[in-house]
């Protein structure tokens, strides 16, 4: 019966049900980080995709180095992507030449979806600095702007982004706000073995 209250009070409080109950799923994005969501992150084979959409050897080489893991449910879209980002360790340099990594890895992405940036505000995991950015930009699906939410973050020679769009493309990013935070904070970066 108090279990039903419960229930009863979160929908009420616009919280879908499932999200007080539901266990999330852990997605191994490599041996050091992993992240969880509401289903089952997939892996995408991107350069069967690219090659799908007749797409150049060329392009298909430059996005070689990128891994695409997407979920869905009734709330929002939740994607992750791994780029590799060459033989250098940015995380051994300092904030910086992260910073100016985030400046340039924003700049590309806002300039691809014709994007206008909204807010970015820097984050932290196991003493990694990251970047959360939250941008209007073009939905590849329906050609509408719509409001998207993003986490980064250099690990190594990797870079980590967490996309969120809600479903029903609120413009406020209200909707989908307990699912997001949960998403963008379930990002676990492991400490690397010691020599």
């Amino acid at each position: 019966m108090k279990h039903n209250r419960l229930l009863v009070c979160l929908v009420g409080l616009g919280f879908p049900a499932g999200a007080a109950i539901a266990e999330w799923v852990t997605t191994p994005l490599d041996p050091r980080v992993s992240v969880q969501a509401p289903v089952t992150l997939r892996e995408l084979d991107l350069a069967r995709i690219l090659r799908s959409q007749g797409a150049s050897e060329e392009a298909i080489a430059r996005n070689g180095g990128t891994r695409t893991f997407l979920a869905q449910d009734a709330v929002g879209s939740y994607t992750v992507l791994v780029r590799r980002i060459g033989g250098t360790d940015l995380t051994a340099h300092g904030p910086a030449v992260r910073t100016a990594f985030y400046d340039q890895y924003l700049k590309a992405v806002l300039q691809s979806e014709r994007g206008e940036l909204l807010a970015r505000a820097p984050f932290s995991v196991s003493g990694q600095e990251g970047v959360d950015y939250r941008y209007r930009g073009l939905n590849k699906g329906t050609g509408r702007v719509v409001l998207k939410l993003a986490r980064a973050l250099v690990v190594g020679n990797a870079c980590y982004t967490l996309n969120y769009t809600p479903a029903d493309q609120d413009s406020t990013g209200q909707t989908g706000a307990l699912e997001r935070t949960r998403f963008f904070g379930s990002l676990v970066v492991q400490s690397p073995p010691s020599r």
